[in-house]
């Protein structure tokens, strides 16, 4: 079943990319408008033209309506409140830990070797060695290529990212799954997911910096794409391992997605600062 389950989402992804491929006109054409309406909007805000000038920045103020800032700012809104809402069901343990229990048991019963040995392997691309590499490698392209404020946006977000969820383990101290013992090694705490963390912020890096490169609309929407359903597989391997609950990897998506759209934002205003310089 839960083969099935893997065929169906493969199957799903495949279908959207389709949808998204031949809808492009029609989606470029939303964002175009999005776009005009935020341009207008600027030139009507004159009270943020004063806010600047009264703390002496140089920062005008078309940045703060940017359609990518405010893309960014509506995922960290977003996602910041979802990690809330998981943070505090596990904290006064509500219905969504009986649900993690009831799934954790679920997967326990229907494992299987083949399956597991893929799994594992997932679960091994968002390990930390593999985030280590990656990153390092990334860093290197980025450096020869003198794109420095990519490598300033990733130099924030993955270790900064990998020290935020070291201190959520720390502060929310919560164990590890008990039933998948002859799985798990691991003695570190559940919550968040740090490789469901890994997972998205390495390879939501490398989706961002490959749409860039790649011009034809349907490639960018298969990376994008690709990305998620590889994050998808990584949370799914973690929770059918039995290393974590199903909200251990909600949250580490929703926490990963706030913290990549603060690094973005963050430097998207300082290369913003740097041209007015």
């Amino acid at each position: 079943m839960i083969t099935l389950g893997i065929f169906l989402l493969f199957t799903f992804f495949l279908g959207l990319w389709a949808w998204l491929a031949r809808c492009e006109h029609q989606i470029k054409k939303r964002l175009k408008k999005i776009s005009v309406f935020l341009k207008k909007l600027q030139t009507h805000q004159f009270y943020l033209t004063s806010l600047f000038k009264l703390f002496h920045l140089k920062v005008p103020p078309s940045w703060v309506f940017g359609l990518p800032l405010i893309g960014g700012a509506f995922i960290l809104v977003i996602s910041s409140w979802i990690f809330g809402v998981i943070a505090e069901d596990i904290i006064s343990r509500d219905p969504l830990t009986l649900a993690d229990d009831y799934i954790n048991r679920w997967f326990y019963f229907r494992t299987s070797p083949s399956l597991t040995k893929f799994m594992v392997i997932i679960s091994d691309l968002a390990s930390f060695n593999a985030m280590i590499i990656l990153y390092l490698f990334l860093i290197l392209i980025l450096a020869w290529k003198r794109i420095w404020y990519g490598l300033v946006f990733l130099s924030l977000s993955i270790p900064g990212g990998m020290l935020l969820n070291h201190i959520m383990k720390v502060a929310f101290h919560r164990p590890r799954p008990l039933l998948h013992q002859f799985f798990v090694s691991s003695l570190d705490y559940s919550f968040p997911s740090g490789h469901v963390m890994n997972a998205t912020l390495l390879y939501g890096i490398m989706a961002i910096f490959t749409v860039q490169i790649i011009k034809e609309w349907k490639w960018q929407v298969f990376v994008i794409l690709f990305a998620t359903l590889f994050i998808l597989l990584v949370a799914l391997s973690r929770i059918y391992l039995g290393y974590h609950y199903l909200s251990d990897t909600l949250a580490a998506i929703a926490i990963s997605l706030a913290w990549l759209s603060l690094c973005f934002m963050a430097t998207m205003a300082l290369k913003q600062v740097k041209r007015n310089n």
